[in-house]
């Protein structure tokens, strides 16, 4: 699952992915990182759905480091000099890049029990509710 293609090779030796119950099973439940780090990779039909997610991840952990960035910018302002306009200026780096990060990592992975959209990430779930449910996985 871990090779693209991988659905085109079971097509070719005569078998469908998701006549495997084991295998269909799995990849309908497999969540988060795995898709979008690109540790899994979608059968063929689900794969723009995939990359659109994979491409929205990339997005939002650029500006999560980013954030990350001015957090340290503003950690080392203050260092420099707390009792000065520049040390002002990194503490307020320091204040709303601390919200930024929060708000940003919520959003990605979760706080407090909630699980963010990177963690619930599932191409096939996705693409399944984008197309109307018309997409089924034959589960024996």
């Amino acid at each position: 699952m871990d090779l693209p293609g991988w659905d085109r090779l079971l097509k070719h030796l005569g078998q469908d992915w998701t006549e495997h119950p084991g295998l269909a099973l799995y990849l309908s439940e497999a969540r988060g990182m795995g898709w979008l780090n690109g540790l899994l990779h979608p059968p063929e039909e689900v794969l723009p759905v995939w990359e659109q997610a994979r491409a929205q991840y990339r997005r939002e952990m650029g500006w999560l480091w980013g954030v990350t960035a001015i957090f340290l910018l503003g950690v080392a302002l203050v260092a420099w000099d707390a009792n000065s306009p520049l040390g002002y200026l990194g503490l307020f780096c320091l204040a709303l890049s601390l919200l930024a990060w929060l708000f940003l990592w919520h959003r990605l992975f979760g706080l407090g029990g909630h699980r963010g959209w990177a963690v619930r990430s599932n191409p096939l779930a996705e693409a399944r509710r984008g197309e109307g449910g018309v997409w089924r996985l034959r589960i024996v």
